[in-house]
């Protein structure tokens, strides 16, 4: 190429290096150039923008005013119709409910804006109205029922905190007569207990009362048997309310029953205070435990076991493969399970029916 251009005339080399360089200058015009420029904004079409978004933004809250009501309530508490009337859409309303029903607890604002499915508009909206029964204000005073209107446990309240209410007196009497002889099934805001006279205990006594003279199990008082009862029964300790009901039914299932009320303690959010409060009113029927058959369960059904972790599961599961059936105390003598508390092992699994 170059010895080409060398053969050329002077006259018309000039001319191909003269065409080259308006190249060059046409091209970096035309690509070049226009980066460096600033971009062109049209500022009615941002006007318009900003007006549309404006627009709707209105329209979204105005809706939002006509098809919600705003309420105090706890999202550990509330049930699927209150989640629609306070504007929570199905899908985000369904996945609540899920995640409670799997024994999640929600314990702040935070945990409640990451299940799946939730409007964070809508959420910042009612975030005033959430409330948590795990709350660090002393909830238990007068001052902070009122305000965040707790619901309050009359099986479990004294009467110096029932009087401190400020209840109406005729009120205060009526719960008192009423507690003779019957169990609150439910819970009730200080509110709610202010509309109560005698007339209307008596006509939701079916729905809200529960006879002590039907909990009578071992002697005179009132006894629950752990492995048997329902969260109706349950939420009537003290201490207790339907989130703990629940996970105290959910762990129970993945155990296959208690043996000792010691094991509550294994439940998030259950102290030694409460233990102590209600081991009175609790008897356990250990005949009921229904054990896991090492020889049969799945590999899945034993790893999920509270007392035993994949590796001890796999250990037994790979001893079957070479001598079916194995036996208990065979397999706990394999390494994964010198940590493993072998008492618990015993209880809750065996190696024949």
């Amino acid at each position: 190429m170059w010895r080409e251009f060398l053969t050329l005339s002077r006259r018309e080399q000039i001319g191909l290096i003269f065409l080259f360089t308006v190249l060059m200058v046409l091209i970096i015009f035309l690509f070049v150039k226009p980066k460096f420029e600033e971009p062109v904004i049209d500022k009615d079409l941002l006007s318009w923008i900003a007006d549309v978004q404006e627009l709707n933004d209105s329209l979204f809250h105005t809706q939002m005013d006509q098809n919600q009501e705003l309420f105090s309530f706890d999202p550990n508490e509330v049930n699927k119709d209150e989640l629609f009337r306070l504007g929570f859409s199905e899908r985000a309303t369904n996945n609540l409910l899920k995640y409670r029903e799997a024994g999640g607890i929600i314990k702040d604002f935070q945990k409640l804006s990451q299940i799946y499915g939730m409007d964070s508009l809508h959420l910042e909206r009612i975030k005033p109205f959430v409330v948590f029964e795990n709350h660090q204000v002393d909830k238990f005073t007068p001052k902070a029922i009122k305000k965040f209107r707790y619901k309050i446990d009359l099986n479990s309240i004294d009467s110096t905190a029932l009087a401190e209410l400020n209840l109406d007196k005729q009120v205060l009497e009526n719960i008192r007569f009423v507690k003779k002889d019957y169990y609150f099934n439910k819970r009730l805001d200080r509110d709610s207990l202010q509309e109560y006279n005698f007339e209307a205990w008596c006509l939701k006594r079916d729905s809200l009362l529960l006879p002590k003279k039907n909990h009578s199990l071992l002697s005179d008082k009132f006894v629950i048997e752990l492995n048997t009862a329902d969260t109706a029964e349950l939420v009537l300790l003290k201490g207790i309310g339907r989130v703990y009901a629940q996970r105290i039914i959910y762990h129970r299932n993945k155990l296959g029953g208690f043996y000792s009320i010691k094991q509550l303690l294994e439940i998030d959010g259950i102290s030694p205070i409460v233990l102590s409060d209600n081991k009175e009113y609790i008897n356990i029927d250990t005949s009921i435990i229904k054990k896991v058959n090492i020889n049969t369960s799945s590999l899945k059904r034993m790893k999920d076991h509270p007392y035993m972790d994949f590796y001890m599961a796999k250990d037994i599961y790979e001893a079957r493969k070479v001598n079916w059936p194995v036996k208990l105390e065979a397999v706990m003598a394999s390494t994964s399970f010198d940590k493993a508390d072998k008492e618990l092992i015993r209880k809750y699994f065996c190696d024949s029916e």
